[in-house]
């Protein structure tokens, strides 16, 4: 049995290199499993994602075969290999293995890493970084020059807040100073040493831009969509549909690595509404490439997946309220405005006014958690006590705070699609994926 799969594995890859599609895009939901997926449907309709014929699944285990971290699947899905979690880049005995993105890169294709968290977080590293933990952030950073990718994009660097040296590195501080005071602080490197273009103070800079002449680093501090606000950081389909206009006139074409981060952090909390909208832009990106992808149907292949499922979530029914999203003003512990000096009183006015209506049952339970906070928790806990309400009443379910083992979505159209239909391990996956450029 083990030679027959193998067999077909390989008749896969094969067929794969057999017709290399110029244009790949690569989506990766983190945090997304199938239940976010259908509760996103419930609440919008069709999705973009459902415009993708191929369907299949993945099993998202890591190498012991125990629940992954974003860091192990991020390197099954990136590099092809199962590993120990908190490991980026290097498999179960440490050797360091390449991304599909930077076998795109040496076969001649331009590369663009975007993403909706740290460009050095987990999943965006495991396309250019080699270490043994994924919370080693500056070093992350420090590998990033050495794949020569053409973009990378994303919300915020991690580490910055308390590491001096890696915001020198990025933002070229440092490398700026006098050659004296850069010697005595030992962080004179900076990504600008490496002719990579920092933006980071002006979005437009990177939106204005006509062509890409260097490398080019992007981010800005931004968090969740329901946050968003009148913020001027452009979402992350906007990214998307830019970097297609820098990359596809590319004789040898490009691949593109997208990942929805910001869907795994509202699940990890257990937010469904800040899900739905992280998953909506998520969608609407993949949107974008679906646009390129009917200008260019011979030449385009699109792959949207995930990397593990997050919170336990389950969903009974089509009873979400029409304005579940719409209602929140913020993420779970700010949801629906109440104030740690807030009375019982004062939060029921607040809950009226939102057209939302609190039973017997309910108030009892309100009362119940109201009476156990004080003025330095009463908001965080009061909002969330009124989320988990809402979503008990509308059959939503948190099981744990932590990722779970379930397999996750396959959807993928376009040049070798067909090749993903279903099931298999997420190691396969990157496999297949760098199979496109052997």
């Amino acid at each position: 049995m083990k030679m027959f799969s193998c067999f077909f594995f390989l008749a896969a890859v094969f067929s794969l290199t057999a017709g290399t599609p110029k244009y790949v895009f690569y989506f990766i939901g983190d945090g997304m499993g199938q239940p976010q997926v259908e509760m996103a449907r419930r609440y919008y309709g069709k999705l973009n994602m459902d415009q993708l014929p191929v369907r299949g699944s993945l099993r998202t285990s890591n190498v012991f075969f125990g629940i992954t971290d974003s860091a192990a699947a991020g390197t099954a899905l990136a590099c092809g290999v199962k590993t120990i979690n908190g490991r980026l880049g290097l498999d179960a005995e440490g050797k360091p293995v390449r991304s599909v993105a930077v076998d795109a890169k040496q076969a001649g294709k331009k590369v663009a890493i975007l993403t909706t968290v740290g460009i050095n977080n987990a999943t965006p590293a495991a396309f250019y970084a080699h270490v043994m933990k994924r919370s080693e952030s500056r070093k992350i950073l420090e590998q990033y020059p050495a794949a020569g990718f053409d973009i990378l994009a994303g919300y915020g660097v991690d580490g910055m807040k308390h590491d001096a040296k890696l915001t020198d590195f990025v933002t070229g501080a440092s490398y700026r100073k006098d050659n004296t005071t850069a010697a005595a602080t030992g962080s004179a490197e900076s990504l600008e040493k490496y002719g990579i273009r920092v933006i980071h103070k002006n979005e437009n800079e990177f939106f204005n831009m006509k062509t890409l002449k260097n490398p080019v680093v992007v981010y800005f501090n931004f968090k969740y969509e329901i946050t968003r606000g009148k913020s001027k950081v452009r979402p992350l389909s906007a990214y998307v549909k830019k970097s297609i206009e820098l990359l596809k006139d590319h004789p040898q074409g490009f691949f593109m690595m997208t990942e929805g981060g910001a869907i795994d952090k509202a699940c990890h909390i257990n937010d469904g509404a800040a899900m739905l909208l992280e998953l909506r832009e998520f969608d609407r990106a993949i949107g974008k490439a679906l646009e390129f992808y009917r200008k260019h149907p011979d030449d385009t292949l699109i792959i949207v997946t995930a990397d593990h499922h997050t919170g336990g979530l389950s969903f009974y029914g089509n009873k979400i309220p029409a304005d579940y999203t719409a209602n929140a003003e913020g993420t779970i512990y700010q949801a629906y405005g109440i104030k740690n000096t807030d009375s019982f009183a004062d939060i029921m006015t607040r809950l009226k006014k939102k057209n939302i209506s609190v039973g017997k049952t309910d108030l009892a339970r309100l009362k119940y958690v109201y009476a156990r906070t004080n003025e330095k928790n009463r908001a965080a806990t009061m909002n969330e006590a009124i989320r988990c309400m809402i979503d008990f009443r509308s059959g939503i379910y948190w099981t744990t705070g932590s990722h779970t083992n379930e397999e996750v979505n396959v959807f993928a159209i376009g040049r070798q699609a067909e090749q993903f239909s279903g099931t298999r391990e997420n190691s396969e996956l990157g496999k297949m994926m760098k199979a496109l450029y052997k």
